[in-house]
């Protein structure tokens, strides 16, 4: 999450962090499952990460919270339209709601792929079996900054039909790629070509929006703790993301506020969200 920082950036999930001497570089994944559920922080890198980003902003937490029920919530959406495939990038770690969890509860032989680049997260995936009696839920290691790798997988390829529409669902994940690293727009551009007309996009980013200092002091949380990669973007950036497509209504907003399933009453305010989130269909 940079605010346009100038760190470099080495897009290894895990491992050493550049430099010798420099502390062992913390698993976004595994620090997304401490947000969600502190006492799955684990230990030193994620662990520490954890406790110092709620430090710096208490509000992480439910912010990371409502981010995990639109993974669920805006696939389920999909779902109830037709869709009954999904290719979940970057899906972190196995958390409640899951994704393939609210699509297959709509559309039972819905087919989801799961991808992300730490091979952990494949293996915990892979340790809850299959999702449902009648659909099909697989979890690949890959690489977003290779869409096209990604696409040709056979593994991708074996459980989804790529000639008919596809939800490519970007949670949380595009705030580890640096404009000048791997543009995102890019990334999104080259993942949406190839696909059917009638695919979506589903995605969520970090923002200095609505709480600009508690943001940043997090973001210097993650510097720190060598994921020098991860940015920070207003609406207006993230907005850049969806050159082409089509946004639903509601269009960009709080993630809290993307078609809720609860009374307005009971959502947080925005004051305590770090997330925009939209889904936009392509034409």
């Amino acid at each position: 999450m940079t605010d346009r920082a100038s760190h470099p950036h080495d897009p290894s999930p895990t491992g050493p962090a550049a430099g010798g001497g420099a502390p062992e570089r913390a698993s976004t994944a595994r620090a997304y499952a401490g947000y969600l559920r502190p006492a799955d922080g684990g230990a030193a890198p994620e662990g520490d990460l954890v406790a110092e980003v709620l430090a710096a902003n208490p509000a992480t937490q439910v912010s990371a919270r409502e981010n995990r029920r639109f993974v669920a919530r805006a696939p389920a959406v999909l779902a109830g339209w037709g869709v009954t495939q999904f290719l979940d990038i970057g899906c972190g770690m196995p958390a409640e709601p899951s994704l393939h969890g609210a699509v297959q509860a709509v559309a039972p032989t819905a087919r989801v792929v799961y991808v992300d680049r730490d091979p952990a997260v494949r293996a915990r995936h892979d340790a809850l079996g299959p999702g449902g009696p009648h659909g099909v839920v697989r979890t690949v290691v890959g690489d977003l900054r290779d869409p096209g790798a990604l696409l040709d997988d056979p593994e991708v390829t074996a459980v989804l039909d790529l000639s008919r529409p596809v939800a490519v669902c970007t949670h949380a994940v595009f705030q580890f790629f640096r404009d000048d690293e791997r543009d995102p727009r890019d990334v999104v551009r080259e993942l949406m070509a190839p696909l059917a007309p009638g695919s979506f996009l589903s995605a969520t980013h970090a923002t200095p929006d609505f709480h600009p200092g508690r943001m940043r002091a997090a973001l210097e949380v993650y510097h720190r703790h060598g994921v020098t990669g991860a940015t920070l973007r207003t609406r207006d950036e993230f907005a850049g993301f969806f050159a082409g497509l089509e946004l639903v209504e509601p269009g960009i907003v709080p993630v809290q506020r993307w078609r809720p399933d609860v009374p307005e009453a009971d959502l947080p305010p925005d004051e305590d969200m770090g997330f925009w989130a939209a889904v936009a269909r392509k034409p």
